[in-house]
């Protein structure tokens, strides 16, 4: 499935890949989005969740330009990595207006996840969001080269010694379980 180029907002779930048993739900690319906001990525139309991955291989965003999704504005979760194998999660915008740099919170975290394996989360940039900008619970994956807590023009969105989300809580990245590699927090 491919899902490209839309403003998808006022959902219970903005995109939803189901954890399909007979594994269906395989090679997903999810790019250029507009989830959780308006058509022009400035003002939050919330979903319940933005994007809840439960397949195989998905690609959320993209290494090349205009391939990232803003997902933002959202009453939950911008991003969940669900049950998975191999999800990519790369170059999004996600807790913020579609130029990175306004804040378009997401109620919860900004990208959350539990029981993935071999994902990775890299070149995003997350802020403002409610709890954990980046919150996985995974086995084998790689967490690198994020911009967490800071805009694109790297204002922090909160007051402190480190950068946190809106509420200034140590929840900037939180992994569990074994083989995760987090490397640094800006590109």
């Amino acid at each position: 499935m491919t899902v490209h180029d839309n403003t998808i907002s006022g959902n219970a779930q903005g995109i939803y890949i189901v954890n399909d048993p007979l594994d269906l739900a395989v090679g997903n690319v999810i790019t250029a989005n507009r989830v959780g906001t308006d058509r022009d990525g400035l003002i939050a139309i919330a979903n319940g969740v933005g994007i809840n991955d439960g397949g195989t291989n998905t690609q959320i965003g993209g290494e090349a330009i205009g391939e990232g999704n803003v997902v933002s504005g959202n009453e939950f979760d911008g991003i969940i990595v669900g049950v998975t194998t191999g999800t990519q999660v790369v170059g999004n915008l996600i807790g913020t207006d579609i130029n990175g740099t306004g804040v378009l919170a997401n109620g919860g975290g900004g990208i959350a996840g539990g029981g993935s394996n071999g994902a990775v989360v890299e070149r995003n940039i997350v802020a403002g969001n409610g709890t954990a900008g980046i919150g996985i619970s995974a086995n084998d994956t790689l967490v690198t080269s994020n911009l967490i807590g800071a805009s694109l023009d790297a204002e922090p969105y909160s007051i402190g010694p480190v950068c946190h989300d809106r509420n200034d809580r140590n929840w900037t990245i939180q992994v569990h379980r074994i083989m995760v590699t987090v490397h640094g927090l800006r590109p």
